[in-house]
């Protein structure tokens, strides 16, 4: 649960001056997301926004305290984003990386926010070059944290600042049932396997 910490909470880190400018919006809610949530709560000055296709970690995020849920594939989603702020977020965290989640991310943008991109899922994102121009739009993609960052996330826990995310055990020999639940969708959260 480290690396998803620590991956979760450099991103926040790296959206943390533009955060103060408007709740920030998250795109996609897996584990890693579900721990950006937790950070972003503690670090921002406001409750962000979450987006995700699944109802149920919709639904997970709004318990833990985001300030508002959207699906993505609503064609109404965004034109709400941009209505409820009064012309968009300024920071944005795709945590699923696809083509899709970072067109809804750089499209819920106002002039002069930024996305940052952890997720991998991969795609070909396309966007008028004039686009990136107008808006003032900047996109940082990043892998994981530093070794300081890693610390700072451990202090930052320690001081129980961080919720916990949903964690779900199972015996280590689900772990094919564990993983067509991810696959499927059906997994809010992270899942633990357990020797023994």
């Amino acid at each position: 649960l480290l690396w998803s910490g620590r991956t979760a909470y450099t991103a926040v880190k790296r959206l943390s001056d533009h955060a103060r400018l408007g709740p920030a919006l998250l795109r996609g809610l897996g584990g890693g997301a579900m721990m950006g949530l937790s950070i972003a709560r503690a670090a921002f000055p406001q409750p962000p926004f979450v987006a995700d296709i699944d109802a149920s970690n919709r639904d997970a995020a709004l318990k833990a305290g985001a300030s508002a849920a959207f699906d993505p594939s609503d064609k109404e989603a965004r034109r709400t984003i941009l209505k409820t702020t009064g012309g968009g977020v300024f920071a944005a965290c795709d945590f699923v990386g696809s083509d899709k989640s970072l067109a809804f991310a750089t499209g819920a943008l106002a002039k002069g926010g930024k996305v940052v991109v952890t997720g991998l899922l991969g795609g070909n994102f396309q966007t008028p070059v004039a686009m990136i121009v107008l808006k003032a739009m900047a996109l940082e993609g990043i892998m994981t944290g530093t070794l300081k960052e890693a610390r700072e996330v451990v202090a930052l826990a320690q001081t129980g600042k961080i919720a916990p995310l949903p964690i779900a055990e199972r015996p280590l020999n689900q772990a094919s049932e564990a993983l067509d639940d991810l696959r499927a969708g059906r997994v809010v959260g992270r899942i633990v396997l357990a020797a023994g």
